[in-house]
Parts: C-alpha cells; sequence; structure tokens
C-alpha cells in the first residue's frame, strides 16, 4: 500500500530531532523505494573509525543473504537531518559524499540526504560522488511526484559518467587531457605490464570532440583525401581515416540524427609475435569528431536555432552503453562550452601552477559559470573536480627548485584566490595544495610529438599512460586491488600479547585505520606489523590480512626516500631478517614476491632469498600448480629487467625441474621452464640466435643430471632445435642423438 505523505509529514514536529525523521519519515520512504524491513539496516558502519551512515539498502534478490544479516555491499546510504537542517550545506554534502567512499560503502550507486522537508539524491560512480537531482521540496503538493521521481532514478539511472574537460583559459591543454583521458579509461581491461588498472573490467569510452578548432578529432583522424596523396605512407599504429558514411556532427544537431550515426571506433593496429603474424585492428573506445562545418555553431543565427541543451538531449540514448563519456570544448563562454557543460555530469578543470590566469579562470569557472549553469539544467546540477597540474615543464612534485620561495608565492597566491572567489564557496577542496598525493602531467614532447601519428601519446608511452593512469585513479575508479584507507585508534597487539584466535575482518579495518593514519607507513609500524604476523601465523585469519600486511609493508620499502622504488643492501638485509628468524610463511612469501614483482630494482642478496624461499615453497609438496607457475614467472622476471636471463635463473629452474619431474605439473611450468632456459641459451646479446661452446657444455650437464630425461627436457630441446640460428656441434650432436632415440622432432 503506498505511503500516505500528508499524513506522515503532519506526524513530524517542526521542532523533530534526527531519530524522529529516521523512525518517522525515512523508514516509510525506504519501504515506498520497494525494500523490505530485512534489506535495510540503521546506523551502518562505514569502516572509517566509529562513522555511521543512518541507513543502509541493498535488496535480497539474488543475493543469497539477507542484508540486514550480513550487511555487506550497500546500494543505496540515507543520511537524515533535523528539519531546522539546511541539506544543501556544504558540511552535510561532504558527508554523505565521505561515507560513499569509505570501505564498507564504495561499492553503493547512491545516497540520499533528507530532512523530511527537502531531499537530494546522489549518485557514486567510482571514485566520483556528483547530485542526481536538485534539492527538492517535500512539502508540497508534489511530494509524491518528486518521490516517484527519485525512485525512478534509483531503480533505472545510467551508467555512464560524463565529463567535460574545460578551463576558461586556453592553453592549459584540455584536448590533450580529454583524449589521453579516454585513451587511458579505453584501455583498461586490457593487460599491459605495471598497468595499476590490469584487474579492472573493461570499460566502454566515447570521446566527443564540440570544439570547433577539430583539435581532438585532428590528433585521432586523417582526413579521407590523405589516402590520395601521392608518395605519402602511413603505417602508424593509430591510422583512422575519417569516412563520408558517417553522418556529420552538425547533421545530428540540425536534423535530429541519432549520435549513433556519427560515431567511429578508434582501433589501434596490433601484431603478434611470430613470423607469420597477421596485423589485427583492436578497437579500444569510441569517438564522435567534429566536422568542417562545425564551426559555423559560434555564428549568432545557428546559435538561435540550436540550443546548448541540444547536445545532453542527443547524449541520453547513449547514456547506458557507455561508462564514461569525455567531452572536449574550448575556453571562453560559449555556445560550445555551454554545450559541453550543460551535457556533463562533472567537470574537470587542467590548470598549470606558473600561469596565474589558469588559475584564476579555474575559480572563476566554479564560482560564476557553473552556477550560472545550474540555474538553467532542469534535473542533476554540474560538479567541479579538484583542479590538476597539467602540461608542467617539471614535476613539481619532487622538484627542489620548486621549493621554497617559489612553492611559497604559489601557495600565497592560493590563499589569495580562496578568499577572493570562495566568499559562497569552499574552494578549498579544489585547490589544494602541492604535495606528494597531487596529480601531475608533466609537459613532454613524448606527449605532443604523437599527434602526428594521429594515436593518444598513452598508447606509445608506458610512461605517459601511467600519468594519465594517475589522473583516473585519483579522481575516477579505483584500482581492483586498491587498499581502502581508515583512520581509528591504536589497536596493534603489544609484543607480549598472543592472538590465538587469530584477526577477523573488522580488526584487519581497524589496523589498517591505524596505519594509514598520518598517509604513511614508517619502520616502527612495519615492525609492528612483522610482529603480528608472527603472532597470528597458523591461526584461522581473515584473508583481508595477508593482503594488509604485503600492500602495508611493500608500500612501506618501495616508498623510502633513500631508495625510491628499490631494494637497496641496508634494506635487503632487514627484510631477510625479519622473515628468516622463525621460518617464511605464507603472507611472508606473499610480501617477498610482491616487493620483486613490484621494485624497481632490487640488491642481489634479496633476489636469491626470494628465489630460495620460492624454491622452498613449490618443492613443499612436489608439485608445481598454476600460481606457483605464475608466481616463478613473475619473480624471475622482474629480477631479469632489462639484463636477460642468465646461467643463475636457468640453473634454478633446473634444480625445481629434477625435484618435480614425473609430477603432475601445471602446463604453465614447462612452458615457464622451455621459455627462461631457451632465453639463456639464444638471446645473447652479442650473438643473438647462436649457441656457443660454453652454454652447449651447460646444456649438455645439465639435461639427464638427475638421471632422468623428461617430457620437459624434450620440450626444451626441441624448441631449441627449432628456434636457435647456429648450435655449436657438440649440442647439435645431442639434439640429433636425443631426437632419434626419443622421437621428438
Amino acid at each position: 500500500m503506498a505511503a500516505d505523505w500528508n499524513e506522515i509529514f503532519n506526524q513530524i514536529s517542526p521542532n523533530a530531532n534526527e531519530r524522529e525523521i529516521e523512525t518517522k519519515f525515512v523508514v516509510p520512504l525506504i519501504k515506498d523505494l520497494g525494500y523490505d524491513s530485512d534489506e535495510y539496516c540503521f546506523q551502518f558502519k562505514t569502516g572509517l573509525g566509529t562513522n555511521a551512515v543512518d541507513f543502509a539498502v541493498r535488496s535480497n534478490a539474488g543475493r543469497g543473504d539477507k542484508f540486514h544479516d550480513s550487511m555487506t555491499e550497500p546500494f543505496l546510504l540515507i543520511e537524515a537531518k533535523k528539519p531546522s537542517e539546511d541539506i544543501s550545506k556544504p558540511s552535510h554534502i561532504n558527508q554523505l559524499m565521505s561515507y560513499l567512499s569509505h570501505v564498507n560503502c564504495h561499492l553503493a550507486r547512491f545516497g540520499i540526504l533528507t530532512n523530511s522537508v527537502q531531499i537530494q539524491l546522489y549518485r557514486s560512480h567510482g571514485r566520483v560522488v556528483h547530485p542526481l537531482t536538485k534539492v527538492l521540496p517535500l512539502r508540497d503538493s508534489k511530494a509524491e511526484e518528486t518521490l516517484a521521481k527519485i525512485k525512478g532514478l534509483v531503480k533505472t539511472s545510467a551508467k555512464a559518467l560524463t565529463i567535460c574537460v574545460y578551463n576558461n583559459k586556453g592553453g592549459v591543454g584540455k584536448t590533450t587531457t580529454a583524449v589521453n583521458l579516454a585513451a587511458t579509461l579505453g584501455i583498461i581491461g586490457f593487460k599491459r605490464k605495471d598497468f595499476v588498472f590490469n584487474n579492472n573490467s573493461k570499460k566502454n569510452v566515447l570521446a566527443l570532440d564540440f570544439d570547433a578548432q577539430r583539435d581532438m578529432t585532428k590528433s585521432l583522424f586523417r582526413e579521407p583525401a590523405a589516402k590520395k596523396l601521392r608518395g605519402l605512407s602511413f603505417s602508424y599504429e593509430g591510422c583512422n581515416i575519417l569516412s563520408k558514411d558517417k553522418a556529420p556532427l552538425t547533421e545530428c544537431l540540425d536534423k535530429n540524427i541519432s549520435l549513433c550515426e556519427a560515431i567511429y571506433s578508434y582501433k589501434v593496429k596490433s601484431k603478434k609475435s611470430g613470423a607469420n603474424a597477421k596485423v589485427s585492428e583492436v578497437p579500444l573506445f569510441d569517438v564522435v569528431p567534429a566536422n568542417d562545418e562545425f564551426k559555423r555553431y559560434g555564428e549568432d543565427d545557428c546559435k538561435e536555432k540550436v540550443h546548448f541543451s541540444k547536445l545532453r538531449e542527443l547524449l541520453a540514448e547513449l547514456r547506458d552503453k557507455y561508462d564514461y563519456i569525455v567531452i572536449d570544448c574550448p575556453p571562453q563562454v560559449s555556445f560550445f562550452s555551454r554545450s559541453g557543460l550543460y551535457a556533463a555530469d562533472v567537470l574537470l578543470i587542467p590548470v598549470k601552477h606558473s600561469d596565474l590566469a589558469s588559475l584564476h579562470n579555474a575559480a572563476k569557472v566554479i564560482t560564476e559559470i557553473i552556477p550560472q549553469m545550474n540555474e538553467l539544467r532542469k534535473e542533476a546540477e554540474l560538479t567541479a573536480l579538484p583542479v590538476f597540474y597539467n602540461d608542467e615543464e617539471k614535476d613539481i612534485r619532487n622538484d627542489e627548485k620548486f621549493r621554497g620561495r617559489e612553492q611559497e608565492m604559489f601557495a600565497n597566491e592560493l590563499d589569495f584566490i580562496v578568499k577572493s572567489y570562495g566568499e559562497n564557496y569552499d574552494l578549498k577542496r579544489y585547490f589544494k595544495k602541492i604535495t606528494a598525493e597531487t596529480v601531475v602531467i608533466p609537459s613532454s614532447a613524448t606527449i605532443s610529438s604523437h599527434s602526428f601519428e594521429r594515436l593518444p601519446a598513452a598508447y606509445k608511452s608506458m610512461k605517459v599512460l601511467n600519468w594519465y593512469a594517475d589522473l583516473v585513479k585519483h579522481y575516477f575508479l579505483r584500482p581492483a586491488k586498491e587498499p581502502e584507507l581508515n583512520q581509528e585508534t591504536d589497536v596493534i597487539p603489544k609484543k607480549s600479547e598472543k592472538v590465538q584466535a587469530g584477526i577477523d575482518a573488522d580488526k584487519v579495518r581497524t589496523i589498517r585505520s591505524t596505519l594509514y593514519k598520518d598517509g604513511k607507513i614508517d619502520r616502527k609500524e612495519a615492525e609492528a606489523l612483522f610482529k603480528l604476523n608472527k603472532q597470528v601465523s597458523g591461526a584461522d585469519n581473515d584473508p583481508s590480512w595477508k593482503i594488509l600486511f604485503v600492500e602495508a609493508l611493500t608500500e612501506h620499502f618501495l616508498k623510502d626516500e633513500a631508495s625510491p622504488g628499490a631494494v637497496d643492501e641496508d634494506e635487503a638485509a632487514y627484510i631477510i631478517d625479519k622473515i628468516k628468524a622463525d621460518g617464511i610463511d605464507g603472507a611472508e612469501l606473499d610480501l617477498l614476491v610482491n616487493i620483486a614483482i613490484n621494485a624497481k630494482s632490487c640488491h642481489e642478496s634479496f633476489n636469491a632469498f626470494v628465489l630460495e624461499a620460492l624454491r622452498a615453497s613449490v618443492l613443499a609438496d612436489g608439485v608445481i600448480d598454476d600460481s606457483e607457475a605464475e608466481m616463478l614467472r613473475k619473480v624471475i622476471y622482474s629480477a631479469v629487467g632489462d639484463k636477460g636471463v642468465n646461467q643463475a635463473h636457468a640453473d634454478f629452474l633446473f634444480d625445481i625441474n629434477d625435484s618435480v619431474s614425473g609430477a603432475a605439473n601445471s602446463p604453465k611450468w614447462q612452458k615457464l621452464f622451455v621459455r627462461t632456459v631457451s632465453e639463456y641459451l639464444t638471446k645473447d646479446r652479442t650473438s643473438p640466435g647462436k649457441i656457443d661452446g660454453k652454454k652447449a657444455e651447460w646444456l649438455i650437464g645439465r639435461i639427464g643430471s638427475d638421471g632422468k630425461f623428461d617430457e620437459n627436457e624434450k620440450a626444451l630441446l626441441s624448441h631449441i632445435k627449432a628456434s636457435a640460428k647456429e648450435i655449436h656441434p657438440k649440442l647439435q650432436f645431442l639434439l640429433d642423438f636425443f631426437g632419434y632415440k626419443f622421437g621428438y622432432k
């Protein structure tokens, strides 16, 4: 039965407290949204200290549990306020946004702020929280209509987040940002070495050029006439050609043609290894390019015919198809920029720390242009994200010259901007001081040069891809395995305290909050982690304990200021001493592997220790499974780096192979063994493909050294015979003999 809202509102006192709003209004609201009593819980712990949101809601359908009992993965959060409180206060909004980002709530899709007089719905999309509605009145004749609208949005809200890249000041790299942001989002889900989003699912991305200059279009596509230019050969990976078969963007605006008719799939050419491998085209993201006639929309007669709300209308049908829509529009206030701002959910503002005008214009966008646009928008309000520093001549986060006088002047300018423009706005959340965590995209010839290839720089340079991945990670999307940081009191047990029952998930969350209270893991905390792990080793611990132990200590050792990203001799000695003391358990082995894989370089003593630890682990049961083979591969090739496989690596694998010969090992083990030993034998930099007498004698001594000639050794010899360009006669004789005897080719 539908709620009688007039009756409900009449029962609420004008001086009601939050508890009365929760029981008399929020509970009926939850039921009106279609949820049962076992699908919501009161005072839900968000995972940040003792913080709790008033209500968390999630359907039980298809879950196999009751949310009221399991209290996992809420879908909707509701925060109630007294009727006398204005829910548009920044403190209330920031509170809800913060809850939606906490460890127990970051999968929630929606949040509601209400005081029973007003209500506002927010959406959470990755790291972004933005309003889906304006602040809507409830105590009027349209209360049922308003609440029906909220219900409809919660049930059917589109999945896309629409991002407009804009600054009122030109020359700050808006188009470069839009292109590489779309490119980075588009490559998520494709495995790339050292890419932070390797474990995230594929994202559908649309980039839209809404600038009469057509810079995005020109940087990604060639004109059809380019095919006919004599003497020119375009063989670049990103050589996409515009087509007359697609509808021009201007026709979509003029004639109500669907934007689907104007979409191009942006592809790169990919060639797999092998002599006969074919080149294939891999689609990574979609693009709506701007055509030549687009510039006429800057003229008055066209602006009268097409309203700037048109783009938002055209994008409506695409919001369920894409995860992200990225709009590039020009500086200044024009038909093009107003259209982009009106269509977007959030605004990404690039600035330069040394460009005073870019900083002041960003403040003007936030305090003047966005409020004007929100007055015109009928539905959700546009939200600005904190500014980021783009096209910088140097990485100002780590530049010694920036510190001191220049940094002081910059900080003073930010303070001036906050005070001058921020009388009615909390500008500190948009203009933050530069720290080691600040997102900075350095200026680079690497970025600009690839426009000639019609290819985003993020697809040609891993360094550039990581710059933009950092932007995505901080602003839009959590890496699939990123730790969630909390803040609480010190709960790490004292040295004498024994933890017999193991560590449960709640304890892990509390320990995590202690460790990350100041944003870093110091040596004292690292010591405490090692001690605690020894205390709970072998106990029934929640899996999140091992994750925390590995991630926190990896961060401690690889973010050391003395040797960032590396494990030097002193650190290697410290780690070995801490782990070796009482034997190596599973968490410590995972830590060693994780450090080895993620470090830029490690001291040889550390690499040797990790390999020996791995040998002991994989030989414990005499069989190598998939995960062990993969672990071995990652550690060996992390240690190899640019130097190539050496004899120690090859001997290591032969020793293991001799120990597990004849067991039901994973096929990945044979593949690793054959590949790695072959690389040592044939990828000598001075004579690639040639196996000399020294290596031939080594291999002859290793083959069958355990008295067996197993399938992995046969596969190795077969591979060598097929791939080596020149083989020493001693080894050639062995290959021919074994080939004849055992029948391999």
